[in-house]
């Protein structure tokens, strides 16, 4: 786990390394002081500017690449500039004009009336990834300790019933079953109302176990062909059990220049896999930034990863994330999350 060195530093040092490193996330290149000078209008000679440098190096927060004798950031640096550096807007109103469009438009989502929540997550996450070149990613409540309160059917047409179960935390899910006579009706409704108490205050994680060995052999005695629904009703509890997650923009995880071939293959199975992907959550409100070996898992090692958490509808807390290259646009990203996180807990 990456910890930063406590490091005070002069006001002159502090504009060196911030323009340094601000100047290496848009551009990729190693920064030397005629640059800064030029580019940044430094009042300082070109001799105090790189004997800042190398006192920055010295400190661990630049590194000197071998094919330049400019700088770059190191995992302290960025770590450093993310703790000292970064200036998140607390309103919309606040954000820069580049940011703008992109604010009124996550704003303009969050507060549609005519759309379900999901929805409203996924038009942000296309938004999110559009505006950064990055991936989005949300991250939704796990279900897996959530407790039964109710099962129950619903005949929507005169071929359709729709399945409800109904959680101690206000989580329904629906499955809609394809009914061809009434014989089929009767027996999904009788299964239902068995599964109703035989399921009342079961945790979700202990349902499949106790429809496998519980309840199916019961089913199967006293309803005719219950195994033609009973690995329909797997699936559905199986599917409950799993936190909800949707991406946008992965194919810009092939676009990064900093990425290896086996990296990426890398971080695509860390992202299909549920139960490593719920690592990623963020547990505490507000804006949280995990650089390298901080994100905990080592296929993210070059990376970055930016993350807000607010309290959904009924379900729980989801977070939303944005993750890139280490070599990211802090400020920009992290304004875009915050603006994020304060609506749509409106």
């Amino acid at each position: 786990m990456l910890k930063e060195v406590i490091i005070v530093l002069t006001t002159r040092r502090s504009i060196v390394l911030k323009a340094i490193i601000d100047e290496f996330i848009h551009t990729a290149h190693p920064v030397g002081s005629k640059l800064l000078i030029q580019k940044y209008d430094m009042p300082y000679s070109s001799a105090t500017i790189r004997n800042e440098m190398a006192m920055l190096e010295e400190l661990g927060l630049l590194e000197k690449t071998h094919t330049s004798s400019g700088r770059v950031p190191s995992l302290s640096g960025y770590r450093f500039y993310i703790n000292h550096f970064l200036d998140i807007a607390d309103d919309v109103q606040e954000v820069t004009d580049d940011d703008m469009d992109a604010a009124e438009q996550i704003e303009r989502i969050v507060m549609r009336r005519d759309i379900a929540f999901d929805e409203k997550i996924q038009l942000l996450l296309r938004v999110l990834s559009d505006e950064t070149g990055l991936t989005a990613i949300f991250i939704g409540p796990s279900a897996r300790r959530n407790t039964i309160v109710q099962v129950r059917m619903l005949r929507v047409s005169a071929n359709q019933a729709a399945v409800l179960v109904v959680t101690d935390q206000g989580q329904i899910e629906t499955r809609l079953f394809q009914l061809a006579t009434m014989y089929e009706f009767e027996m999904l409704d009788n299964t239902i109302k068995f599964l109703n108490q035989m399921l009342n205050g079961v945790p979700l994680n202990e349902v499949f176990d106790k429809l496998e060995n519980d309840i199916k052999p019961l089913l199967e005695e006293y309803i005719d062909h219950y195994d033609q629904i009973h690995d329909a009703i797997l699936q559905f509890f199986s599917a409950m059990n799993t936190s909800i997650t949707y991406f946008s923009g992965q194919a810009n995880l092939l676009l990064q220049s900093e990425f290896e071939r086996n990296t990426i293959k890398a971080m695509f199975e860390f992202l299909e896999d549920d139960a490593r992907l719920s690592s990623l959550k963020q547990n505490e409100p507000g804006i949280d930034i995990r650089i390298g070996s901080e994100i905990g898992d080592v296929c993210f090692e070059e990376c970055a990863l930016i993350s807000t958490t607010f309290r959904m509808p009924i379900r729980g807390h989801g977070t939303i994330a944005i993750l890139g290259p280490i070599r990211l646009d802090y400020q920009k990203v992290a304004e875009l999350l915050n603006i994020v996180g304060k609506t749509i807990t409106i």
